[in-house]
C-alpha cells in the first residue's frame, strides 16, 4: 500500500522543516513547497492527498492558489487545510468558502497536525470505499 503523499506549502524554512519532521515521524510522505508557483506545479505532478496552505505567500496568496487548486481538482477534493497567523474569524471563514478542508491557526502543534491528517485520510479513505461498490 502506498504511503499518504501530505504536501505543505509555506514560505518560512523552520515550518516547512517543522512539518517534514513531524510527517516523516507519522509515516506520510511529505512534499514541500516554498511558494505558489512551486505548489501548483507540485499539486498537478505529484497529485498530494492532503495539502497544508499558508495563507500569505510570495507571489501568490494562498486564497488564490486554493481556488486554482480547486480547479484541478474538481473530482477528487483532494482535502486542502489553510494555515495562517492570522486568527481572524472571517479569514477562516474565506478559506471555508472558497473549499478549504479545515482551517489552522499558527503557531501549529504536532498533535494538531495528526489530528487533520487523521481526519482527512478518513475522509478520503470513505470515498474510495464508496466508489468502489
Amino acid at each position: 500500500m502506498n504511503k499518504t503523499k501530505v504536501m505543505v506549502v509555506d514560505d518560512n524554512p523552520e515550518i516547512r522543516l517543522f512539518f517534514k519532521n513531524v510527517l516523516d515521524f507519522l509515516k506520510y510522505d511529505s512534499v514541500i513547497a516554498e511558494n505558489g508557483i512551486e505548489a501548483l506545479k507540485l499539486f498537478k505532478d505529484v497529485n498530494p492527498d492532503i495539502v497544508f496552505l499558508d495563507i500569505n505567500l510570495p507571489f501568490i496568496d494562498g486564497f488564490e492558489i486554493l481556488s486554482r487548486m480547486r480547479h484541478l481538482d474538481a473530482e477528487r477534493e483532494t482535502p486542502i487545510i489553510m494555515i495562517s497567523g492570522m486568527e481572524e474569524q472571517t479569514t477562516a471563514c474565506q478559506a471555508m468558502k472558497l473549499g478549504a478542508y479545515d482551517f489552522l491557526s499558527k503557531p501549529i502543534d504536532f498533535d494538531s497536525i495528526k489530528l487533520v491528517c487523521e481526519k482527512a485520510v478518513h475522509k478520503f479513505d470513505k470515498i474510495t470505499a464508496d466508489c468502489e461498490v
